[in-house]
């Protein structure tokens, strides 16, 4: 068999694995903070240019030549096509609440930023700052009533001082209040349950 036919099929099979899993794993490389986030997803669309064109080139090869007629290549054609569409109609096979536990409050913040608050007493909080870049806190919180106490154990968050959010948050009318000297002021995050903040 043409060795050439064999590199291109192992070829869009990877394209096609890391189109898929890159999109899958933002809520991990999420944790790295800095700018990653958005080279994963500038990576992601890289790999599905790349899988794109070796999808046309295989195609383009098994019409025009006999011998490129068999099993293996057809095989790839249609694992490329069903990774394309998983791309192109998301479906997350695995997010934070695969491996980090269900979500009991989920907040944002104009719709960038957002904090996490999990079933099982931890939370994230990942505030994007100028230029895109991603600062990520964590650690563990206890709810009393409409009170959030917040323990960090990984604290980043940007310079400026309206993006702290303190150790004590106050949920009120389905926003998030810190507070300081003695007054409840509003972190601008909004609790939903979806992917569009309520304001």
């Amino acid at each position: 068999m043409d060795k050439s036919q064999k590199i291109l099929r192992i070829t869009i099979i990877a394209q096609a694995a890391l189109t898929l899993i890159v999109p899958n794993l933002r809520f991990l490389i999420i944790k790295i903070g800095g700018y990653w986030m958005f080279f994963s997803i500038f990576l992601g669309f890289l790999f599905f240019i790349g899988l794109s064109i070796g999808l046309v080139l295989l195609i383009v090869r098994i019409k025009k030549h006999q011998q490129w007629r068999c099993q293996a290549n057809y095989f790839t054609v249609a694992i490329a096509l069903v990774f394309l569409c998983i791309y192109l109609f998301p479906y997350k096979i695995a997010d934070g609440s695969t491996f980090l536990g269900a979500i009991k409050i989920r907040a944002y913040e104009e719709g960038r930023s957002k904090a996490i608050f999990r079933e099982n007493g931890k939370f994230e909080i990942a505030t994007v700052a100028g230029w895109g870049r991603i600062h990520y806190s964590t650690g563990n919180y206890i709810q009393k009533n409409d009170s959030l106490f917040l323990n960090f154990t990984q604290e980043d968050f940007p310079q400026e001082e309206k993006f702290h959010l303190g150790n004590t948050l106050v949920i009120k009318d389905s926003i998030l209040y810190k507070i300081q000297n003695d007054i409840l002021i509003s972190t601008h995050y909004y609790l939903t349950d979806g992917k569009n903040p309520k304001k």
